[in-house]
């Protein structure tokens, strides 16, 4: 022991440590340092920019500033949803004869959740951001469950890390159905890799009734199904549950054709939100020919982020791949026509392999792991003061 060192001082660090090396402390750390530092620039950004939200900050749908910086841009949506429902009508013009934006494009099922919380707290945008963090603290969990079962401990914990501090993280906490998709993409693979097909189908189909890129997890749930087919752990009976995949989407179009008269109105109104149908080389290309700073932006983002994708196919990791690409492709056959790729960060967010292979590649390079998470995290905290700013390329 050094002349400077104490007993108690040493007897406090290692409680510490073994504290830390429990799982279940390492998660709830995570998050709630996270939010509260994302909570505290929120808070700081709307207090130091205030003259420039009052000119161009639009939502402004609680009185309370702690909450209502968790609630912005299609926030907006869902709280219209959960209080006055879907709108019934396909096509609507505003005064001036131009369509009007419609909520037919948005899932039901955060919505519904959000409702039924609702009736118990009275409070629209509240229980919105509860059910978001809930998720959030659920999907981390899962994370790192997964992750050590799939991969090993450290990998899971510092992908644990990684989805706290990962650029746009914040829109976890929002009301926003990145976190509800994110904790049942997780939840679905995790069953299926135990075997657990019944499971795998309910919450596959929950998935595909969040958002319309949940039916693309069937092609990873067919690959793992052959591969435990051919080890002899399943057998044909287990096969069915994969028809449960599309329910979702199919229980919402059945929804919308007695609601609106068209059960592919989701789909329909795309045009209204200035939606555009392309390829995703075209996406990139236009995205790369704009050359605006936002455009720049997003192409650098998204080719980074097909990159770590590529590295899932060293790893072997071929049921990740296949859960991977589709979620990363999907969303560029209908981009919108200024901005190809907008909202891209906030779509790849829920690619969790992403933070699988972030934490491969940091077992390598411990310290440039380090240095890599706290530029990611400063980087995140810049993007929440743009968030709560109302600065579109954060969405």
């Amino acid at each position: 022991m050094s002349p400077s060192s104490s007993p108690w001082l040493d007897r406090t660090l290692d409680t510490l440590e073994r504290w830390l090396q429990h799982p279940v402390v390492w998660v709830v750390l995570c998050f709630v340092l996270s939010r509260l530092v994302l909570e505290g620039i929120g808070l700081a950004s709307r207090d130091g920019y205030k003259d420039l939200i009052d000119k161009i900050y639009q939502w402004f749908l609680v009185k309370q500033v702690w909450l209502d910086i968790w609630a912005a841009w299609d926030s907006g949506w869902y709280v219209g949803l959960v209080q006055h429902g879907y709108d019934r009508f396909l096509i609507e013009t505003l005064p001036d004869g131009s369509p009007r934006q419609l909520n037919l494009a948005f899932f039901p099922l955060y919505p519904l959740l959000v409702w039924l919380l609702k009736q118990v707290t009275g409070h629209t945008v509240a229980s919105g951001v509860i059910i978001a963090n809930a998720c959030l603290l659920g999907a981390m969990w899962l994370l790192y469950v997964y992750g050590r079962e799939r991969w090993d401990d450290a990998q899971a914990r510092r992908a644990v890390l990684l989805l706290a501090c990962y650029p746009n993280t914040f829109i976890f906490s929002a009301m926003y159905t990145e976190s509800l998709f994110l904790l049942l993409l997780l939840a679905c693979m995790l069953a299926a890799s135990r075997g657990k097909w019944m499971w795998a189908g309910v919450f596959a189909a929950l998935l595909s009734a969040t958002r319309v890129p949940g039916v693309s997890i069937g092609l990873a749930l067919l690959w793992m199904w052959i591969v435990q087919k051919r080890a002899g752990k399943v057998g044909w009976g287990q096969f069915g549950w994969l028809f449960l995949v599309p329910m979702g989407l199919v229980g919402f179009c059945v929804y919308l054709y007695f609601h609106a008269g068209d059960a592919l109105a989701f789909l329909k109104i795309q045009q209204q939100f200035s939606r555009v149908s392309q390829t995703p080389p075209e996406a990139v290309w236009k995205s790369l020919m704009q050359g605006g700073t936002d455009d720049i932006y997003f192409t650098i983002y998204y080719l980074g982020s097909l990159c770590l994708a590529g590295v899932l196919v060293w790893l072997r990791r071929v049921d990740e791949l296949l859960l991977s690409l589709p979620l990363m492709l999907l969303p560029l056959f209908s981009g919108e026509a200024a901005t190809p790729l907008v909202a891209i960060p906030r779509y790849l967010l829920v690619v969790f392999p992403l933070y699988g292979v972030l934490g491969w590649l940091g077992s390598r390079r411990p310290l440039l792991f380090w240095c890599l998470a706290l530029c990611l995290a400063t980087w995140s905290g810049l993007l929440m003061a743009a968030w709560t700013s109302s600065l579109k390329f954060v969405m």
